[in-house]
């Protein structure tokens, strides 16, 4: 029913949202088709585009394409001066990531992550919920994949741009 939706409305919102449910339900195929046919208008949905891209390619295994997404779409974000948000939120769910594929940088990204969160006093519900969901993941962590990640630098500080976020 929500793909016969999907005719009907090409919103980007729909269908960004559908590919990442898609993604994290482990339907990459198809999570990549509706990626595909996402269609970007401006500088916030290009970041979550490309942050949704990530999700997508370290839910195939491909952690070093995953890892490059979400880096880049961190720097779109400070580069476009949107809201803060989106680099926290990208930051966020890179190293939930990081973490759900137990690389060996997993523990950096998330320390850098979360450290980022705190100096930018955002009180979203989203990045409560994604915060909650790394210090979980940090609990049991058990590190399978080795290899650089490229944490400092990208996760720097946010500016002191408006926490509104969609």
């Amino acid at each position: 029913m929500c793909f016969r939706a999907l005719r009907s409305n090409d919103k980007f919102t729909v269908r960004n949202n559908l590919a990442y449910y898609l993604a994290l339900a482990g339907d990459c195929a198809r999570a990549d088709r509706m990626l595909l046919s996402v269609r970007p208008d401006n500088d916030q949905e290009r970041v979550v585009a490309t942050a949704t891209r990530g999700l997508v390619l370290f839910r195939r295994g491909l952690v070093e394409g995953g890892r490059s997404a979400y880096i880049q779409a961190i720097h779109l974000a400070r580069e476009s001066k949107i809201d803060s948000w989106y680099q926290v939120a990208a930051g966020l769910h890179w190293a939930v990531e990081e973490l759900t594929a137990a690389t060996d940088a997993g523990p950096a990204i998330a320390s850098r992550a979360l450290r980022v969160l705190s100096e930018s006093q955002n009180d979203q519900p989203l990045i409560r919920v994604l915060e909650n969901q790394i210090r979980l993941l940090l609990t049991n962590y058990q590190p399978q994949i080795s290899g650089g990640h490229g944490a400092e630098g990208v996760l720097g500080s946010t500016t002191n741009r408006s926490s509104d976020g969609e």
